[in-house]
């Protein structure tokens, strides 16, 4: 069955060719228009993948971040005008899945789409430890949760994806570009501030104490320790 993408635009000359273009590779897509609100059923499975086409004049409305939201179980894709990176970062940290800048390469779009839509169908590895508790921490890769105490941490799918690839090889440094093919695909292999969004946003979910669990290794990557460290 295809995939299903809900294109939000105002411009209908883009939307009409990144709607051809997305049909060309036999996506069903439907366009609405930016401003539209988020329809109460669009969120219940109708659709595989939202691409948000910003305007140039509305990269600080708020509808932008009517569409891009961590809780939201469909991945989104904003194509955006703004060339400031911290733009970038902020729409990531709403809860964005990617973010490219126009002008984008066609090839360059559909390579993104399909690099989203197959995180959601990767099927799981098998896990030969699938708890591990450090202090009061404990997270379940086969139940894909995370827990501190009794407090239920609740991580995004594409948080959880990250924190897990450190969590199954604890103790010892993941290199960007492993995190970044593991977890977003090959075609991420550059994209290091994605690491450091996502797991900025872990590391507030975690708390002051067991945030400092996760270690960036500058140059290098980033590692989950087994044991918390030591405080004078």
């Amino acid at each position: 069955m295809a995939n299903s993408i809900l294109l939000v635009s105002d411009d209908s000359h883009e939307c009409q060719m990144e709607k051809r273009l997305l049909q060309k590779q036999g996506y069903l897509v439907k366009e609405v228009p930016f401003q539209a609100k988020l329809p109460s059923w669009a969120n219940k499975g109708v659709y595989d993948l939202f691409v948000v086409n910003v305007p140039r004049s509305k990269t600080r409305d708020e509808a932008v971040f009517d569409w891009v939201r961590p809780t939201s179980p469909v991945p989104v894709i904003v194509l955006s005008p703004e060339m400031r990176s911290n733009y970038q970062v902020e729409i990531l940290d709403a809860g964005a899945d990617d973010v490219l800048t126009k002008p984008y390469r066609p090839e360059e779009l559909l390579a993104r789409v399909r690099a989203v839509l197959r995180r959601g169908t990767k099927k799981a590895e098998p896990l030969q430890n699938s708890r591990i508790e450090i202090g009061e921490l404990k997270i379940d890769l086969s139940a894909r949760r995370v827990f501190l105490g009794e407090k239920d941490i609740r991580l995004t799918r594409t948080e959880f994806a990250l924190f897990s690839a450190l969590a199954e090889r604890i103790d010892t440094v993941c290199s960007h570009s492993e995190l970044l093919a593991k977890v977003w695909g090959w075609e991420y292999w550059d994209a290091t501030q994605y690491l450091h969004v996502y797991f900025g946003r872990i590391r507030r979910k975690l708390g002051k104490t067991y945030g400092m669990l996760l270690e960036t290794v500058t140059g290098m990557g980033y590692m989950l320790h087994s044991q918390l460290p030591k405080l004078n």
